[in-house]
């Protein structure tokens, strides 16, 4: 199992993302109580917490805005490299690529 990303949720959840073919981020509570497994678009290398229902999630040469409410993908970007790590703030989601290290997605 590889972990990649972690984050915590404005309810003191935490998400860790799992690089696997299970192609899923695992949601734990902050006592450590396995929640639920999120189902994701492909294996996920990081994310980040937008708002309460909002995630940002990197992957090999994607990356996604979506609700973990109901798993619906509300944005898509492509990239021509791998997307390795990302971030959020100010209302800017920031990753790391090769050739490419910022995207406003709102």
């Amino acid at each position: 199992m590889r972990i990649y990303g972690c984050e915590i949720l404005p309810n003191s959840n935490i998400l860790i993302t799992i690089y696997s073919e299970d192609k899923v981020i695992i949601e734990y509570s902050d006592d450590g109580r396995h929640i639920r497994d999120i189902t994701v678009s492909d294996k996920p290398y990081d994310l980040a917490v937008i708002d309460t229902n909002l995630i940002a999630v990197s992957y090999d040469d994607f990356m996604e805005i979506m609700s973990i409410t109901d798993n619906n993908v509300h944005s898509k970007v492509t990239f021509d490299s791998p997307c390795w790590g990302i971030s959020y703030q100010n209302r800017n989601n920031y990753i790391r690529a090769p050739r490419r290290t910022k995207e406003n997605l709102e």
